[in-house]
């Protein structure tokens, strides 16, 4: 993803001990910062999401979850075990 902003953004390193490959997030969720991936072991394959939520309480940052939250229920729309990693930014109080 190619933008504007300073900060954020995401990545996923997986061993190459590990049969995995990456599942493409579609173009309509490219503001969205998200990774995902698939670990195939001997005993099931388990699909991980890795993504950052910037810290906007905006009109903007509401925009954003509902983009996050429609990309979330298209990368779990599968039979596999499902593991999210946030990270959430937040201002200090």
């Amino acid at each position: 993803m190619i933008n504007s902003r300073v900060g954020g953004g995401v990545l996923a390193l997986v061993s190459n001990k590990f049969d995995s490959y990456q599942i493409r997030v579609p173009k309509c969720f490219d503001r969205i910062e998200v990774e995902c991936f698939e670990l195939v072991t001997d005993l099931s394959t388990f699909r991980i999401i890795v993504l950052y939520r910037p810290p906007d309480f905006n009109a903007l940052g509401r925009e954003y979850i509902k983009g996050l939250y429609d990309c979330l229920c298209f990368l779990c729309d599968t039979n596999n075990s499902v593991t999210i990693t946030m990270v959430i930014s937040i201002y200090p109080i």
